[in-house]
């Protein structure tokens, strides 16, 4: 089995594991915003901004108002909802018609977050600039303008890459193992 170079890092924090929110969406019917990271005039995060927005979100987090979170990183908006809908296999309804090209452009520092559809969002995210998206679907797909793309299939097309270097399938083809005669080789011998 070959991997290809790959680099790994790992975060550790200490947290209440009732207040970790995790990516997929967790019910139809709810509502789903974009809080965009702020920027200044040269296009570089507004830190100051961008801290008081995470404190407000981990605020919402730990009281429940969160459903969901998930950053905005390569591959977009796109890839975000994508992988939001592909946990649970809820479908999701953008609200307006979408530029396409928009969708894959990385914003680093912007967050999705699925809202219950019971909380009021002006009053939930008072002081946070925000944009509802759309909303979650019991229907496995996600609709764009008049396209509609089915969960299963946008899954497959995420999984085909790597299918090869990493099987996600049982039964799926995998090279024969090497039987090494270790009698033939030479013993080491330490110095």
């Amino acid at each position: 089995l070959d991997v290809p170079p790959t680099l790994v890092a790992f975060a550790i924090n200490v947290a209440d594991a009732g207040h970790i929110v995790s990516q997929e969406f967790k019910r139809p019917g709810s509502r789903v915003v974009l809080v965009p990271a702020p920027r200044d005039e040269n296009e570089l995060p507004d830190f100051p901004r961008l801290q008081k927005n995470f404190q407000q979100i981990n605020a919402l987090m730990r009281a429940g108002q969160v459903l969901a979170s998930h950053t905005i990183r390569m591959g977009g908006l796109a890839a975000a909802i994508s992988k939001m809908s592909f946990g649970n296999r809820i479908g999701f309804i953008f609200n307006n018609p979408v530029q396409p090209e928009s969708l894959f452009i990385p914003d680093y520092g912007s967050l999705v977050l699925e809202i219950d559809t019971k909380a009021d969002l002006d009053a939930v995210l008072a002081g946070l600039d925000y944009k509802l998206l759309g909303y979650t679907q019991e229907k496995e797909v996600i609709r764009l303008n008049d396209l509609e793309i089915p969960i299963q299939e946008a899954l497959a097309a995420w999984e085909e890459p790597l299918e090869k270097v990493f099987p996600t399938k049982a039964g799926s083809s995998l090279p024969e193992p090497q039987i090494i005669n270790f009698e033939r080789r030479r013993a080491f011998k330490p110095r």
